[in-house]
């Protein structure tokens, strides 16, 4: 009597399926897969199975690491650009002998709210004005165009992640002792409401205005804060000085202003000496 088949779960074997009822078993031939080389083949592939299951629960990078990568992603674009900023060979704002570009800009402290003129000429493209800066007047615009006949100091500054107000506070202190030179002040990228209130809180007495979406800072090249213009009578730039000027160095740039340019070289061929 045969022993009892402990895989007979999983079905009959090809041989014993067709084998005719009542005769004895045959020796064994060459058939399909038994019923142990079955059950094997689902040994293997259930521990295949669970294989791709174990790979597909394999933890993914948190939410944190991939801030973490973008984050350092950020930094290497911004210390690329420092570097290129650095490498820049061209130092920051207009040059000596550059005429001051005209604009006309509302006045902090004063009742118009827009952007600031910086239209050159009357064919320029009137995305920068509807008409040329210099033809905008009025008691609330800050015309440099105006100002710029005279010996012009126009000091530039920005509030965010700066300390420009004390160089501003400077200026104010020592302008009385230059009544030839007019002065002028722009806060960049600054809302008219907190730009009056920074005025109007240090109580600069020269005219100060804001510039809302800092065109100006692209006009004049600004980079730094504070930045400073000194200029001749006529806008020929004599000098543009970047960070802060102590009093004594603001005096010393004030009064060369007020000497004016200085003499070319005479260029005149000297009489001849006359011979006996």
């Amino acid at each position: 009597m045969a022993g009892d088949d402990r895989f007979g779960d999983l079905g009959p074997g090809k041989d014993r399926a067709e084998r005719p009822a009542g005769r004895d078993p045959e020796p064994e031939a060459e058939s399909g897969p038994s019923a142990a080389d079955r059950f094997a083949e689902l040994d293997e592939r259930d521990l295949e199975q669970e294989g791709r299951k174990q790979r597909s629960e394999q933890p993914r990078p948190s939410g944190r690491y991939a801030w973490v990568v973008g984050v350092a992603f950020f930094l290497v674009i911004v210390v690329g650009m420092a570097r290129l900023i650095a490498n820049d060979p061209s130092p920051p704002g207009l040059e000596d002998g550059d005429v001051v570009p005209a604009f006309a800009a509302p006045l902090a402290t004063g009742s118009l709210d827009g952007d600031t003129n910086i239209k050159q000429s009357a064919d320029q493209s009137d995305q920068a004005g509807g008409r040329p800066a210099c033809e905008v007047r009025g008691d609330d615009v800050l015309n440099i165009c105006e100002r710029r006949r005279k010996p012009l100091a126009l000091a530039f500054m920005f509030t965010r992640a700066a300390n420009c107000e004390p160089q501003l506070d400077r200026i104010d202190k020592v302008r009385g002792e230059f009544p030839n030179v007019n002065f002028a002040g722009v806060i960049i990228k600054e809302e008219k409401d907190s730009a009056a209130k920074i005025v109007r809180d240090n109580g600069w007495g020269f005219p100060v205005a804001f510039d809302r979406d800092g065109q100006l800072s692209t006009l004049y090249d600004v980079r730094g804060c504070p930045t400073t213009v000194f200029a001749y009578a006529g806008g020929r730039v004599r000098k543009t000085a970047n960070g802060n000027l102590s009093e004594a160095e603001l005096r010393a740039e004030l009064r060369a202003l007020e000497k004016g340019p200085p003499r070319p070289p005479s260029t005149a061929t000297p009489p001849e000496k006359s011979s006996r």
